[in-house]
């Protein structure tokens, strides 16, 4: 039988929306002030009751540059990567973005970054001994 080429999957940059993270709150006080802080915006924006604002992903990302994932059309942003996170909430059919920045940027819902691309650390690596 011959030999077939082995095919590599091209390197990607991962979207806004990633799929495939944990949906359960990390065990950080402050990120779960965090997602806590966006739930109640989220409430107060929409009407719908807290308890129906579900935690869809929570995860720490690198925004390429200091609009957090968010641009707004004619601002020009810092060039930076700025440390934050990405909260995805879940509330009936409809999934909500909020970004924010380390270490006292509070979560915003954004509306218009869905083109951003972010950087996703790679998971902290545990030593066992």
């Amino acid at each position: 039988v011959p030999d077939s080429p082995t095919k590599v999957a091209p390197k990607m940059e991962i979207d806004p929306i990633p799929l495939g993270l944990t949906a359960v709150p990390p065990d950080d006080p402050y990120a779960q002030e965090l997602i806590d802080k966006a739930k109640r915006d989220l409430a107060q924006r929409t009407g719908i009751g807290i308890d129906e604002i579900f935690l869809h992903q929570y995860m720490p990302v690198t925004w390429p540059d200091a609009s957090l994932g968010c641009p707004k059309p004619g601002m020009a942003y810092a060039q930076v990567l700025v440390d934050g996170y990405l909260i995805m909430l879940q509330a009936g059919l409809g999934i909500y973005n909020y970004h924010g920045g380390y270490p006292d940027g509070d979560p915003f819902l954004c509306e218009s970054g869905m083109g951003t691309k972010i950087i996703v650390p790679p998971p902290a690596a545990s030593i066992d001994q």
